[in-house]
């Protein structure tokens, strides 16, 4: 078992759009699998994080024509504490939605023993085992 103690986003993923932009390029991320993680107190986000829309060194990140792939991502047996209530945020882009996404086995808390069940999400399709 891995720990993640006290850090914003324990898993995340994101890319420079500009320079998909600049390079006419498109980035996937595919097969991944995260198991056997125990959260320690995260502070902002729960298991994991995925967003096009993010603003990084000046650049607006763009939620809608991002062509960054993310698809059979797996995430199982995955326990601990987390400081927000929702156990993952994915804000996938329009153009290039995120699919096959699997989250099982999933037991997370706030710090005050509230457990944690729901997810945030946008542009997620063909998710398996759980629902936005």
């Amino acid at each position: 078992m891995c720990v993640l103690p006290s850090t914003s986003h324990p898993l995340n993923f994101s890319h420079a759009h500009n320079l998909e932009k600049k390079c006419l390029m498109k980035v996937v991320a595919n097969n991944i699998t995260f198991t056997d993680l125990t959260m320690q107190n995260t502070t902002e986000t729960g298991v994991f994080y995925i967003t096009h829309c993010t603003t990084f060194s000046g650049i607006a990140g763009d939620c809608n024509t991002s062509l960054f792939n993310i698809r059979n991502i797996h995430f199982t047996n995955i326990r601990g504490t987390v400081g927000t209530s929702y156990s993952a945020s994915m804000q996938c882009s329009k153009a290039s939605p995120c699919t096959g996404i699997e989250i099982k086995d999933i037991d997370l808390t706030l710090t005050n023993g509230t457990a944690i069940d729901k997810y945030s999400c946008k542009n997620v399709e063909d998710m398996v085992v759980f629902s936005c």
